[in-house]
């Protein structure tokens, strides 16, 4: 049961399923991890099931259909719900699930860390707008992971 707990909040925390969609779903969030071969997501998956989910940004019209618009915004995304998921993690009866979970979630984050860092140095994840915003002298990172959310404002 806490195996289950835990693949569920990694689910939410990762906007992935294990189950396919419904046809009539296609397209929505979450992503569907067809390759991934696992029933639950655990500790021991994390960074396969990430992966699997950052390639769908390879191809343009994945990340149109995905709910957010760049894979730098899910990753920051990913951080963020990991966090929250760890705060109320923190709360829970069971203080060894809670240990476990916490430190699963932390190690979640530290990959959304490593891998924003990684599609910030690979052109093949950042289109070539970002890429040329982030060449000009005056950018900043602040100003490449927001100008996603400027260009879609």
């Amino acid at each position: 049961k806490l195996a289950a707990h835990t693949s569920l909040i990694l689910c939410k925390v990762l906007d992935v399923t294990l189950t396919a969609p419904e046809p009539s779903a296609l397209g929505s969030s979450p992503f569907f991890l067809a390759d991934l071969g696992a029933t639950l997501l655990d500790a021991s998956c994390v960074e396969s099931a990430l992966t699997d989910r950052l390639s769908a940004f390879e191809d343009m019209q994945a990340a149109t259909t995905s709910t957010s618009s760049s894979p730098i915004a899910y990753l920051v995304a990913v951080y963020r719900r990991a966090l929250e998921e760890e705060r109320r993690a923190s709360n829970l009866k069971d203080k060894e699930f809670a240990e476990t979970l916490v430190k699963t979630l932390a190690e979640t984050r530290q990959y959304a860390i490593s891998y924003t860092g990684m599609v910030l140095q690979h052109s093949m994840f950042v289109p070539a707008v970002w890429q040329e915003e982030a060449k000009k002298p005056k950018s900043s990172l602040v100003s490449v992971l927001l100008l996603p959310h400027m260009l879609s404002a």
